[in-house]
């Protein structure tokens, strides 16, 4: 939880995320839990933020990336989704006009 939590203040949170996942030997106390939680969140809100950032600087592969890191911690997440695909779609008809 030390190197979790000093990850964390570092703003590590690719990091924090993984360290509070593996504390206490895979098994999460509900403080862990909790912590870990509210870090996936703010990567979610990182990479949403660099996803959006990207595809309003015309980066597609950027986009794509950045949704795919969303996606991995929320496979649920629609709206990641079908901003990827809109991205997908973007960069396809960009590279047929070629």
């Amino acid at each position: 939880l030390t190197s979790a939590e000093a990850a964390e203040r570092r703003g590590d949170l690719d990091r924090a995320y993984s360290d509070y996942r593996t504390a206490t030997g895979g098994e999460l106390s509900n403080d862990a839990l909790a912590k870990a939680e509210q870090v996936r969140r703010r990567l979610v809100t990182r990479f949403t933020l660099a996803a959006r950032g990207a595809f309003a600087k015309q980066d597609l592969d950027g986009s794509i990336a950045q949704w795919d890191r969303v996606l991995q911690l929320e496979p649920g997440n629609d709206t990641a989704r079908l901003e990827q695909q809109k991205a997908r779609a973007l960069k396809e008809k960009i590279k047929s006009l070629k």
